[in-house]
């Protein structure tokens, strides 16, 4: 759960509070018998959509609520001329039935000359590579 964690849970607070205020929230809610099995959390900024993340109940996952609830605010988008919705970052399955094209994230890492350097160097490489699950080995917070 994205959310356990103290540290991303009060950063998507920060966010969601500061895009509120500039009318940028989008929080999707997908119910059925008034409860929530669905949830899309995004932002709207000049015509684009940004998805930022998603999570559905377990319960529900033969009914494909998720996928649901994202064709609505993808409607939804359209409806109110959005001209884009960008899934962000993550190649996820999910992501990949609804694009047409893939952007790709690039990024520099500029290091000074040493061993120290390196080392620390090649275990952030090592860190991203492995989609963060380091941290759990290393004790990084």
């Amino acid at each position: 759960m994205v959310f356990e964690e103290e540290k991303p849970r009060n950063f998507a607070l920060e966010i969601a509070k500061s895009f509120s205020e500039k009318g940028w929230l989008s929080l999707n809610i997908l119910e059925l018998s008034d409860k929530p099995v669905s949830a899309l959390f995004g932002f709207r900024y000049r015509s684009k959509f940004y998805y930022y993340l998603a999570g559905f109940d377990p319960a529900y996952y033969r009914y494909s609520v998720g996928n649901l609830l994202l064709d609505q605010v993808i409607g939804q988008c359209i409806k109110d001329g959005l001209t884009e919705f960008d899934f962000m970052r993550g190649a996820d399955e999910h992501k990949n039935r609804w694009n047409t094209s893939v952007r790709w994230n690039c990024q520099a890492t500029l290091t000074r000359n040493g061993l120290m350097t390196s080392v620390r160097h090649q275990l952030y490489e090592e860190y991203w590579k492995q989609g963060k699950r380091f941290k759990f080995f290393l004790k990084i917070k």
